[in-house]
């Protein structure tokens, strides 16, 4: 609420640079401007009229689009929840970013494919029903990790309203889920997340090393849903670094 910064970044095995970042301005609790610009043509004046205008994800995609118009390449684009929505996905396929998102436990709905006596059988699900009935008590360990993971492809479609065309995808969701809190000695039922990716070729092993840069970065940042990045690298070899808290 009020103002927040939107930090956009690249990631590598050697760290995190801050490339570009804008200031969002949302609705509740904004502190007003105390006079007017002299002029509304200036920098700031733009800037703030943006910082109002525009949304969260309107503002991730000036960035990313500013950052490769100044040569800057990258294979991946990581964010959190907050910007795990199909806007975004969309984006990341229209800038020929391959997105792994963290995806709210909400109501959006994935197409599980079933074959049942021959046929394929078609169910569309949230993640909360698709834990419990493909997940839950299968899960597998992560190599050299106090952490538990379960991939699950399923397909998403992007249209955004009843009236538009269906836009079916391929996706990868990644269960993951590990002790919260240090005292615990069991992951708790809700200490799981969720994971987007649209390549479904990507490894379970691998797909941790690209979330294990993701939550390197919520590490710089005191609003951790500000925080996007490029990761350079197809094949990530991430070095030992914090997870996302679950």
């Amino acid at each position: 609420m009020g103002q927040q910064v939107l930090t956009l970044g690249m990631s590598s095995t050697e760290g995190f640079v801050p490339i570009d970042s804008e200031l969002f301005i949302s609705a509740t609790k904004a502190q007003e401007l105390h006079q007017p610009f002299r002029d509304g043509r200036s920098i700031v004046a733009k800037r703030y009229r943006v910082a109002q205008s525009q949304t969260k994800p309107q503002m991730a995609g000036d960035m990313i689009r500013r950052a490769q118009r100044a040569g800057i390449e990258a294979d991946y684009l990581l964010a959190d929840a907050w910007f795990g929505t199909k806007p975004i996905i969309r984006l990341a396929d229209e800038q020929l970013l391959t997105p792994i998102l963290r995806m709210k436990k909400n109501t959006m709905k994935y197409r599980l494919t079933e074959c049942k006596g021959g046929q394929a059988i078609h169910r569309d699900r949230d993640v909360n029903t698709l834990y419990q009935s493909c997940i839950r008590c299968q899960w597998q360990k992560i190599p050299e990790q106090p952490y538990q993971a379960k991939a699950l492809d399923v397909e998403l479609n992007l249209s955004s309203s009843p009236d538009e065309a269906d836009q079916w995808i391929k996706v990868r969701l990644l269960f993951v889920r590990g002790i919260a809190q240090p005292e615990k000695a069991q992951p708790g039922k809700h200490d799981w997340a969720i994971f987007l990716t649209t390549d479904t070729t990507l490894s379970r092993i691998a797909y941790w090393n690209c979330m294990r840069c993701a939550g390197r970065l919520k590490c710089t940042s005191r609003k951790p849903n500000n925080i996007w990045a490029f990761s350079r690298s197809k094949a990530i070899t991430m070095p030992l670094i914090s997870p996302p808290s679950i």
